[in-house]
């Protein structure tokens, strides 16, 4: 389904250039995830923790810029292939089920593992978030980070 998915959006020829590259790599991550198993999430012995964090700015372009980051206690690398971060309209629907509740489409959240910030076509308004998200051992999306609500 995703290679159809992948077809369908680079042929439309209303979308531009950038828009059906953007499109193809989402199309393409979508594959390549939907592929891969479980990611293990760490565990940790003794007084070993994890911190998430996620933020986000008004750039200067008018769109939510988010950034992030990950640490353990214990030094270990902690982003995992599905953790994911994004914008949503307000703080209880980034809690309560992620995956259907973020905003804009393709281009309102990314692969954590992509790197450490990210600049979405969402257009920050009163009220919204960005949120940092796992994917269990048993398969769930979880909420693990939740920034201050815009504007902050």
């Amino acid at each position: 389904m995703s290679t159809q998915v992948m077809d369908k959006v680079t042929s439309k020829s209303s979308l531009s250039a950038d828009q059906q590259a953007r499109a193809a790599a989402f199309a393409q991550k979508e594959l390549q995830h939907a592929s891969d198993a479980l990611p293990t999430i760490p565990s940790y012995s003794g007084s070993g923790t994890v911190t998430y964090n996620v933020s986000f700015v008004e750039n200067s372009d008018g769109f939510a810029q988010i950034s992030w980051g990950v640490s353990a206690s214990l030094g270990m690398f902690c982003i995992q292939q599905n953790d994911w971060v994004g914008m949503f309209p307000n703080y209880d629907q980034a809690l309560h089920n992620p995956k259907s509740n973020y905003l804009g489409g393709l281009h309102g959240w990314t692969w954590a593992s992509d790197g450490s910030s990210f600049t979405t076509d969402v257009a920050p308004q009163a009220g919204m978030v960005a949120a940092y998200i796992i994917k269990n051992a048993t398969g769930d999306y979880v909420t693990v980070a939740i920034s201050a609500p815009f504007p902050s």
